[in-house]
């Protein structure tokens, strides 16, 4: 029995790597160099580019095979590829400590290079973040089929479990063979015959709806055992489709023939399918049921299944950008400090920019943008300003992104300011004393952080409205009044003045301003009070 040539499938131990990053992104390869290399990262490869992995079944999965489609035209022809593909390799992290079994199955040089990488652990409905490591011109390919695949024995993972004994004999110049289908996807790479003369044979895999030849080789060895050869391309097949695989016999060729059907589990076996006085290359249509006539045989590998199967982005991993406050409704000129998460696959770094609610105007007082630092497990950047101005503001940060993560902004974040305080004051140039009916001005005096806009109301004792909405210019608003009588010998008036407050500053109430007001009959007796004085008498 030949060997499976397990040495040239499983390849050989690996070298560590260095890299200086690089990204694709639709195709298109940039080149974006970092200017340090740290010494931790692996020695002898020049380029690692992030791949994001996302498990989207709900269960976790150990060792699945994931399916890349990879723009190596793009790497080999920027020279940070071998043209081969030989120096490709896959890493759980950024050093290359730990790296995966994968398997190149078609395309080297193409914009769409199929790839299948053996990940370890998948967590459910999460994702994970592996590297792509190229550019190492000594490097000897370790591409791997079965260390890439589920296989587990030659008998195991054969078509008919290797059926053997009953008749030999049979029709020379003939095919014989059986139809078959998959229940799963199945990946052969090896065609098998079991035979008594030991002459080398033709072995043919047909589509039965279309009788076209999928792949065809010829396999040599001893008689009257299963002997094995590579195909020159693995092949996929599939469930939904019917295929037969024939054996084809010489002008002095015999087969083994009369065994009640043998199958793998993972394979349904419909009949046996023959054409005499036909080539190699003739599709069988005769058939027989229960019958194996002729040992055909092939070697598979089999692959893990979900739905939905994970999904992969080769290229700078999607992050997340968090957005918190530490005080949601502040006061006017009271710090506040806003606090951003960044979340990502690969180790953020770079920056995070504060923005106010047009979007484009960077917080004052901070440092914007802000660097990112590692506080406990998380990547935070963090603004404090007293600059917001009074109101609703919607508040958001922008991180920069870097080589291996790509760019994200969070969600709008409500902080209120309350207005500016502010102060009123009343005064009156009149006397503080003085006759009923007689003209009285005050004036009330508005101090706030922002020039105040807006109305001031004056008001007598008890609430009673003198003026109403006054407004204010230059910082002052003034009343002038004849309605206010004679409460008693004894007894004043209390007037104030209410600043209503704008969009900026905050209302206030000033002080109580008293004054006396005299009847005509009490004014006679009082030096210096005329009983028909001029309007607002000044001491």
């Amino acid at each position: 029995m030949s060997a499976l040539r397990l040495d040239s499938v499983f390849g050989t131990p690996v070298d560590r790597v260095r890299h200086i990053a690089h990204r694709t992104c639709g195709g298109l390869l940039l080149l974006l160099i970092l200017t340090q290399l740290a010494w931790s990262q692996p020695v002898g490869w020049s380029t690692a580019l992030p791949v994001s992995v996302t498990e989207n079944s709900g269960a976790t999965l150990n060792g699945y095979q994931l399916k890349l489609a990879i723009d190596t035209q793009g790497l080999i022809g920027a020279g940070l590829m071998n043209a081969d593909g030989s120096d490709l390799r896959f890493g759980a992290d950024e050093q290359g400590t730990t790296l995966f079994n994968y398997w190149i199955e078609s395309g080297i040089n193409t914009p769409a290079t199929v790839v299948w990488v053996k990940l370890g652990t998948l967590p459910a409905s999460s994702s994970i973040g592996i590297w792509m490591f190229t550019g190492n011109p000594v490097a000897a390919s370790e591409s791997s089929l079965l260390g890439t695949f589920d296989y587990t024995s030659q008998y195991d993972n054969s078509a008919t479990l290797q059926v053997s004994g009953a008749s030999t004999g049979g029709v020379t110049t003939s095919q014989r063979g059986f139809r078959f289908s998959t229940s799963q996807d199945i990946l052969v790479f090896q065609f098998g015959k079991n035979e008594p003369t030991g002459s080398t044979r033709y072995i043919t895999l047909f589509d039965f709806n279309t009788q076209a030849i999928l792949t065809q080789i010829q396999v040599s060895g001893l008689a009257g055992q299963y002997e094995y050869a590579d195909l020159p391309q693995p092949i996929w097949l599939t469930p939904g489709n019917q295929y037969l695989l024939e054996m084809y016999q010489g002008a002095s060729d015999g087969y083994y023939f009369g065994a009640a059907p043998q199958m793998n589990p993972l394979l349904t076996y419909y009949d046996m399918r023959y054409c005499n006085g036909c080539t190699q290359n003739t599709f069988p249509t005769n058939f027989l049921g229960g019958m194996h006539y002729g040992y055909s045989d092939f070697e598979f590998a089999t692959r893990q299944h979900v739905s939905p199967e994970p999904s992969a982005v080769i290229g700078p991993g999607a992050t997340t950008t968090d957005l918190m406050t530490d005080n949601p409704k502040t006061s006017f000129a009271t710090p506040v400090t806003f606090t951003a998460t960044v979340n990502g696959l690969f180790n953020p770094t770079g920056t995070v920019s504060f923005y106010d609610t047009d979007g484009t105007t960077l917080l004052q007082d901070c440092p914007n943008p802000a660097p990112l630092n590692v506080v406990g497990n998380e990547l935070v950047a963090t603004c404090t300003t007293v600059s917001l101005t009074p109101g609703a503001h919607s508040i958001h940060a922008a991180y920069s992104g870097d080589t291996n993560n790509a760019l994200s902004a969070s969600t709008e974040l409500a902080q209120d300011v309350a207005k500016a305080p502010s102060t009123t004051q009343i005064d009156s140039a009149c006397m503080r004393t003085f006759v009923s009916g007689q003209e009285f001005t005050m004036t009330a005096t508005v101090s706030a952080f922002f020039t105040p806009t807006g109305n001031v109301t004056f008001f007598s004792g008890g609430g009673t409205v003198l003026c109403a909405d006054v407004p204010v210019v230059g910082g002052s608003a003034s009343c002038t009044t004849t309605s206010l009588v004679a409460l008693g010998a004894t007894e004043p008036y209390d007037l104030s003045a209410a600043y209503g407050g704008d969009s900026n500053d905050a209302l206030s109430l000033s002080p109580l301003l008293s004054v006396m007001v005299l009847s005509a009959a009490d004014a006679i007796f009082r030096n210096g009070i005329e009983i028909v004085p001029p309007s607002c008498p000044i001491e």
